[in-house]
């Protein structure tokens, strides 16, 4: 059984998604000795009481660059990132702005 499909990048950053996930990323590394990838994801839990899948959103996190598989991570703009979504996850994507507050999608 396969446990993860590589989905590529179909989205685009906004300057203010760019610059906000570099500055996030280097405040990072500069508190530890590793390197970072930047994952951007999808945010869904299971929802017990209705018994259905619950969307949330965007999300962001960052793995030890280490301990991610180099085919895994693509580059857009300026940032090497991870795209952990599945297929029907990733037709939400069209492009990740920061509002100044909060990554959200447009477009």
């Amino acid at each position: 059984m396969k446990r993860f499909e590589h989905v590529p990048v179909n989205f685009t950053l906004t300057p203010a998604a760019e610059a906000t996930i570099e500055r996030l990323t280097s405040e990072l590394e500069a508190s530890g000795q590793q390197s970072y990838v930047p994952a951007v994801l999808w945010h869904e839990e299971y929802e017990e009481r209705e018994r259905k899948l619950k969307s949330y959103g965007v999300a962001l996190g960052w793995f030890e660059a280490s301990r991610v598989p180099a085919n895994e991570i693509e580059t857009l703009g300026r940032l090497r990132i991870l795209f952990g979504v599945t297929p029907k996850q990733a037709e939400n994507f069209k492009a990740l702005d920061f509002d100044g507050e909060r990554f959200l999608l447009v477009g």
